[in-house]
């Protein structure tokens, strides 16, 4: 069991060293995407000063929350699309019949089809996040706590977005619905969660889980609690399992099935 763990965690990392340097031959292309995302981003932060200069305050919610928002979403974004962009692969390939090469394989198909892919520009996200936070943040045991929560926000919005791709084994032409949800994701985590109601409230804490990776992080900072990061630890752990879980159950459907009949 251990062996096969790190034979699986080297090969993670082999796949995001490989595919980081292939992205990295046209060093010019590289820097571009890279500045381009951060300026991109940097409207994000003009946007929400001008609102934070129209009030001071929303719900409580400060300017220097909104900020940490903001680090969490890109700093969890950028590891989500630098290290395992082939997640958003998974729909396709299920409707394409694509995924037959990544069973041929000796390793997981799913750690095959998520590190087969990285977006250079996420790069520019994380850094941008991890700027973002040293900015309005300088406290060392409060950059220790944003790491932790970044790490296991990281893992709620990956296994979010393979949860939402291996729906398509059993709705087929899912693809279209999927990016909508995983749109929603990135857009709520975005704004302050007291400026919605209560339904949208909700939503955010069963089915698109950006309570527990985005808001949820932000009240530890305003209050720390070891309840509210167990929480935030256990519901990561249990997601990331759920999402291995529905892709390999999921799997057995595709390989008992000719997917590939949606070409047709």
């Amino acid at each position: 069991m251990l062996t096969e763990v790190r034979s699986n965690l080297r090969y993670i990392l082999l796949s995001i060293k490989y595919n980081v340097q292939r992205e990295m031959l046209n060093r010019a292309s590289f820097l571009m995407n890279v500045l381009l995302m951060m300026l991109n981003n940097c409207s994000i932060v003009v946007q929400w000063l001008v609102f934070f200069s129209l009030k001071p305050d929303f719900g409580g919610y400060t300017f220097e929350d909104q900020m940490l928002a903001v680090a969490l979403c890109t700093v969890t974004y950028g590891m989500v699309y630098l290290f395992f962009a082939g997640v958003d692969n998974i729909a396709k390939y299920i409707e394409q019949g694509a995924l037959d090469k990544y069973l041929t394989k000796p390793k997981s198909p799913l750690i095959g089809v998520l590190t087969s892919k990285t977006q250079i520009s996420a790069l520019g996200d994380l850094l941008f996040g991890i700027i973002i936070f040293f900015i309005y943040y300088h406290n060392p045991v409060q950059f220790l706590l944003f790491l932790i929560c970044s790490f296991f926000s990281f893992l709620i919005m990956l296994s979010f977005f393979i949860i939402v791709n291996s729906i398509t084994f059993w709705f087929i032409r899912f693809s279209d619905t999927k990016q909508t949800f995983t749109d929603s994701y990135i857009s709520f985590s975005l704004y302050p969660y007291t400026v919605f109601g209560n339904f949208v409230t909700i939503l955010m804490h069963t089915i698109i889980p950006v309570g527990f990776a985005i808001y949820l992080p932000v009240t530890l900072f305003q209050d720390f609690s070891i309840t509210k990061l167990l929480i935030l630890i256990g519901f990561a752990v249990f997601n990331m399992i759920l999402a291995v879980f529905l892709f390999n159950r999921g799997l057995k459907r595709y390989t008992s099935s000719s997917m590939a009949v949606v070409n047709v």
